[in-house]
């Protein structure tokens, strides 16, 4: 038996591992503990209590935190002296901890069975990924919607498009579907598309790439989709066209290649020479790094970037969900990026995103 507790202090706001731990979620902080013997407890203030007794996994013992109660005095009340926490962990709190004697490891990721999604976590993850679908959708309808003035650049409802108003309706569309509204929602266009994350802002132009990220959060289950489609006003130039057709077939290539077992990292730099040898080699064009520049894709659950970072563990499990969005980015011409979440199976992936990966020249 370990014997060691598992110990988070947070609010899941600011760690989301609290809510998948125990199935409550409020934004004040409160304690989760895991003893050694695999008790499961949260204790919690006094008028969130009923609430929590509710709400909380089946298997959690909820207590209320008592007057005169200390977070030291209720692990020696529990037999605890050994405890694991995670690496954003109360400072002041792990300070006091050590001070009275307690034996405190820190661990970069306190809970590694949270990568591994149960069939119902998955589910939850489809459900915010068709609204952030149904969001992207409307930003589509006004590009279509719109036409191309003489100076090149797009006008809707007789007024200049611009990003903003793109953007504005994906955040509409994502209230709509009781999703929270996340800072850097991109909607960009021409130069402003070559930098992955600018999210866009001013006047759309016609005849140059439009790149529209979407990552919706759920307010009822809490969890995160996400999403990226690109798409023109008009006709598509011809290095457009090429570029879309490697991005896509790049991706495709990556979607074969994930199952469990397979190694991320290796796919990211397989991914890189499969564009490299279509002709989009990473260079520097005019002093900016250009071609694929970010790396494949992330982990992704109750957060946006649900860790441990590829970079720490590489090695796919099936269960896990992960999205997989290749990129081409060019200073001169802008950008193009496809985005997919997918769940991990024993032998492939199951693709949690539906809509069309055509690319439309509205």
């Amino acid at each position: 038996m370990k014997k060691t507790a598992r110990i988070l202090y947070t609010a899941p706001e600011q760690d989301a591992t609290i809510y998948w731990a125990s199935g409550f979620w409020t934004t004040d902080p409160f304690l989760y503990i895991e003893t050694p013997a695999g008790e499961r407890l949260i204790y919690i203030s006094g008028f969130e209590y009923e609430r929590a007794r509710k709400e909380a996994n089946d298997g959690i013992t909820v207590l209320q935190f008592g007057k005169g109660d200390t977070i030291r005095g209720i692990f020696r009340k529990h037999g605890i002296k050994r405890i694991s926490v995670s690496n954003n962990f109360p400072i002041r709190l792990y300070n006091k901890l050590k001070r009275s004697g307690f034996k405190v490891e820190i661990e970069d990721f306190l809970f590694p069975e949270r990568k591994i999604k149960t069939s119902r976590e998955i589910t939850e993850i489809r459900t915010v990924q068709r609204a952030a679908e149904k969001a992207l959708e409307r930003a589509i309808e006004i590009i279509r919607k719109s036409e191309i003035g003489q100076s090149g650049y797009v006008y809707y409802e007789r007024k200049p498009l611009t990003s903003e108003i793109l953007r504005g309706a994906i955040q509409r569309g994502l209230l709509d579907y009781d999703c929270a509204v996340p800072q850097g929602i991109i909607a960009s266009s021409g130069k402003d598309s070559a930098e992955p994350h600018n999210i866009g802002k001013g006047r759309v132009r016609a005849y140059t790439p439009i790149v529209l990220d979407v990552f919706p959060r759920s307010q009822i289950s809490h969890y995160w989709g996400d999403l990226t489609r690109t798409v023109v006003k008009g006709k598509a130039p011809e290095r457009v066209k090429q570029m879309y057709d490697a991005v896509y077939l790049a991706q495709s290539f990556a979607l074969r290649g994930i199952k469990a077992g397979g190694d991320f990292l290796k796919l990211n730099e397989e991914v890189r020479k499969f564009m490299a040898d279509r002709g989009f080699e990473n260079n520097v064009v005019g002093g900016v790094e250009a071609g694929f520049i970010h790396s494949l894709g992330h982990r992704l659950g109750l957060d946006i970037h649900e860790g441990p970072n590829f970079s720490k563990d590489p090695i796919l499990q099936e269960g896990e969900v992960v999205t997989v969005e290749p990129g081409l980015y060019y200073p001169n011409i802008g950008g193009v990026r496809i985005e997919d979440v997918v769940s991990v199976t024993k032998n492939g992936c199951k693709n949690l995103t539906r809509i069309s990966k055509q690319l439309l020249e509205l």
